[in-house]
């Protein structure tokens, strides 16, 4: 079990912005994971007498054994893998070009370089959310430039 204290603001609209992490866990992907899913989110009574409001919230993942080091959780609509070299990332690319099964092309990765998103990344530029929109289930988008990085958007069978 993994256990995530965050603090995060809600605007005016139900939006939320300003993520940070209070407590995290040892797992970058997991952290990130909870950043990118957060973001995500809109609540459906916004603050009435303010613009903004602080919210502090503690989160549980419960990880389940099944053969490979982590679940995917099942709201997840994407998988974003990443790597050091644009070559590696390339690599996997071309595989899941010449791959019929998504999920035995993931399980074959380093769990620690995966980070599953639960809808469509909003925070992202603008042609980076489009390519996503467009991709099919088993779909991947070619190898993209992330802060050094290099990683691929696969979009998995359980779209929203």
């Amino acid at each position: 079990k993994l256990e995530i204290a965050v603090q995060f603001l809600v605007v005016e609209e139900g939006y939320v912005e300003r993520v940070h992490l209070i407590e995290a866990t040892n797992n970058e992907a997991w952290n990130q994971a909870a950043v990118d899913s957060l973001l995500q989110w809109r609540f459906s009574h916004p603050p009435e007498d303010s613009t903004y409001y602080w919210v502090q919230s503690r989160f549980y993942i419960d990880l389940i054994p099944t053969g490979r080091e982590y679940e995917v959780p099942a709201s997840a609509t994407y998988a974003l893998v990443l790597f050091h070299s644009e070559e590696e990332a390339l690599s996997l690319y071309q595989w899941l070009q010449e791959s019929n099964n998504t999920n035995d092309v993931l399980e074959s990765q380093d769990q620690d370089n995966i980070r599953y998103l639960d809808s469509r990344p909003t925070h992202y530029p603008s042609n980076l959310r489009r390519q996503l929109r467009d991709l099919r289930p088993g779909d991947a988008t070619s190898p993209i430039s992330f802060n050094g990085e290099y990683g691929v958007f696969i979009r998995l069978n359980n779209y929203k």
